[in-house]
């Protein structure tokens, strides 16, 4: 599978950039939500989303108190998060960036990563989000990355995988067609998306880290103090289907 470096753009501004609009799961959203702030504590506290999507979490967070920056690369998801700020009046700040062009330092209480967001780009440039991310959090302030990394893909991966995505007549079928690049560590997918007869495909190429090479990253980032949990805060172990990872930034 012959992958464009630059897959991330053609993916998120297609057809996959639809479904992210669509606020498929707001009990998920809730609960990450949840967990984020019992670990951060009361609001108000200064919170970076990094890259925000369509805004889910920035929302539910801004509707508890904290005051909430979303960055992301994609103009379309950020005006549909823009609306949604505006509908129910709720003061999120929505900025269009590239994470890896992020100059923010120390000026947040906590950064927030979520839905497997790191990996995209090369070793590189990964390395390159992740500094920034560290960076721009406050000494003795939180980053929380949610990713799957290679103790979650070894113990599920599968070849192909069909699901529903989205909700009423945007409801759409999604094929998966997963390769494993060993030689980079990638998992290389060809999306299939089936909507009202008509078919759209979009490649992907995601870096697979392992837990440890994540906190390896970080602690050169002065990131000193590192939680591992599964997807719903049991132990992280070999198969839990995530991993949420709470840090901690050096006081």
């Amino acid at each position: 599978m012959d992958i464009s470096e630059s897959w991330w753009v053609d993916f998120f501004k297609g057809p996959f950039g639809d479904l992210q609009v669509q606020d498929g799961g707001p009990q998920a959203t809730v609960a990450d939500v949840d967990r984020i702030a019992s670990v951060l504590g009361p609001a108000p506290q200064r919170i970076l989303d990094a890259p925000c999507g369509a805004g889910r979490h920035t929302l539910e967070l801004a509707r508890r108190g904290y005051n909430v920056v979303g960055i992301d690369f994609n103009p379309t998801v950020l005006e549909a998060a823009r609306a949604k700020s505006a509908e129910q009046n709720l003061a999120a700040d929505f900025q269009l960036m590239d994470l890896r062009e992020l100059s923010a330092e120390e000026e947040f209480d906590a950064a927030i990563c979520l839905w497997t967001s790191i990996g995209y780009f090369s070793d590189s440039d990964n390395e390159r989000a992740l500094r920034n991310l560290a960076k721009a959090v406050k000494p003795g302030g939180h980053l929380i990355l949610d990713a799957v990394v290679l103790e979650s893909l070894c113990a599920s991966f599968s070849p192909r995988g069909w699901a529903w995505w989205g909700e009423g007549d945007n409801r759409v079928r999604v094929c998966e067609e997963r390769a494993w690049d060993a030689e980079h560590s990638r998992i290389n997918v060809r999306w299939t998306f089936i909507q009202d007869q008509r078919e759209q495909t979009r490649d992907s190429s995601i870096r697979v880290y392992t837990c440890h090479e994540l906190i390896t990253i970080l602690r050169t980032c002065g990131i000193s103090t590192f939680n591992c949990f599964g997807r719903h805060g049991e132990p992280f172990r070999i198969g839990s289907p995530k991993l949420w990872l709470e840090a901690r930034k050096a006081g």
